[in-house]
């Protein structure tokens, strides 16, 4: 929305009348600020100002100052927080989780795609909470409650759970680096820690439990050149010795092995069944309409649900 400068029509300071008006708009979409907390971002004294513009896009919208800084802007019959406003309140909305990377693609246009958010926990049906299609959020980067953007959502949250998290789930309206943000002071978002879910500092912790550099003999303190002298001065009894006993631990751990793929081999039927059938409860909630009915097997299996694999 504000990705492409935008023209300034008018601007005007704002009356008495017009800041109650705008703080009681405030306090009925944004329940969770307090009176105190809107009366600092509207303030009944300081200086305030509303610039009537006409976006790249050719919408019209309002943009409220509050000192340097927009506050809030109307646009399309709503109101809209700007990231001053949320770097003070960080939970005035709901709010999505990325990494920088995915950042760094939302400054340039994107969407935020469902692969792309960080979730607080595993994923189920209550994920994303009782969020609606079109309901205001945040966007953060992990390691920060501060947000960065501000979108709306493309679906409900118990339907991105049923896409498969894959696809669209937020449009992006306003971001950290777009022409609002520098129509304010420019400053940058406050480092609020956040604690990340558990299962990515798990994932974080495989990883360097994992590091090849810990499990290798080189660099336990012993000369490389020195096992190699005591390995060529072994005896060729111990040697022999040494090559029935490792035989025989062979052969015990061929048998495990056999005896863990016999096992194994019902795992990925069991794995298929599950696959299979959250591909058929997706494609029937999310996909097929009454006006698609009656489908053939084949059809259906091809264009439906083949897309959730």
């Amino acid at each position: 929305m504000f990705l492409k400068p935008y023209r300034v029509k008018t601007q005007t300071s704002m009356k008495a009348s017009d800041r109650k008006k705008l703080r009681s708009d405030v306090r009925s979409q944004f329940p969770s600020l307090s009176d105190d907390d809107v009366a600092t971002l509207i303030p009944i004294k300081e200086e305030m100002v509303s610039f009537k513009i006409n976006t790249h896009s050719d919408d019209n919208a309002v943009l409220y100052y509050s000192g340097k800084n927009p506050v809030f802007y109307h646009i399309f019959k709503s109101l809209f927080p700007t990231v001053y406003t949320m770097w003070q309140h960080p939970e005035i909305l709901p709010s999505f989780r990325t990494w920088p990377p995915v950042f760094e693609k939302l400054q340039k246009g994107a969407d935020l795609m469902l692969p792309g958010v960080v979730p607080d926990n595993q994923p189920s049906p209550r994920m994303f909470g009782n969020l609606r299609k079109g309901e205001l959020v945040s966007i953060k980067i992990a390691g920060n409650k501060a947000p960065v953007a501000l979108g709306k959502t493309l679906l409900s949250g118990e339907d991105m759970y049923m896409s498969g998290l894959r696809g669209k789930g937020v449009q992006v309206l306003h971001i950290l680096g777009d022409s609002l943000w520098e129509h304010g002071d420019r400053s940058t978002p406050p480092h609020i820690p956040e604690q990340l879910p558990p299962s990515t500092d798990e994932d974080n912790s495989v990883m360097e439990d994992t590091d090849p550099a810990a499990s290798s003999p080189v660099g336990d303190g012993v000369d490389p050149d020195e096992n190699a002298e005591k390995m060529e001065s072994l005896d060729i009894s111990e040697e022999a010795a040494s090559t029935s006993a490792t035989q025989g631990e062979e052969e015990e751990k061929e048998d495990d092995v056999v005896n863990d793929e016999q096992e194994e081999e019902t795992d990925p039927v069991a794995e298929m069944d599950k696959l299979l059938h959250f591909c058929f409860v997706c494609a029937v909630k999310s996909r097929v309409k009454k006006a698609d009915l009656p489908l053939l097997t084949g059809q259906f299996l091809r264009n439906f649900m083949q897309p959730f694999r």
